[in-house]
């Protein structure tokens, strides 16, 4: 089951369609990172990317090694269609 943690909101680096994404700094000083929110490695969470046009949801597992999301996406719209395509 995935663990829910407050206020994590990061940038993202990745390949479109590629199941591991990295997760960079947070958003902005409002923002938590994963690490000061208190998800360990190995932690599944819930998670939602936005790009301002396409967006996913899911759930992922996070890994301090390299700070990455190895996601299973649950529903996204990209390009105007529905469905579990990968976002980045």
């Amino acid at each position: 089951m995935a663990k829910p943690f407050n206020r994590v909101g990061m940038t993202v680096s990745g390949v479109p369609g590629v199941g591991t994404i990295t997760l960079l700094a947070a958003i902005s000083s409002l923002y938590l990172t994963a690490d000061e929110s208190g998800v360990s490695s190995g932690d599944v969470v819930p998670y939602f990317i936005d790009d301002g046009t396409d967006f996913e949801i899911g759930t992922g597992t996070y890994t301090t090694a390299g700070t990455s999301l190895t996601r299973t996406v649950t529903i996204s719209k990209v390009g105007g269609v529905s469905g579990t395509t990968k976002l980045a």
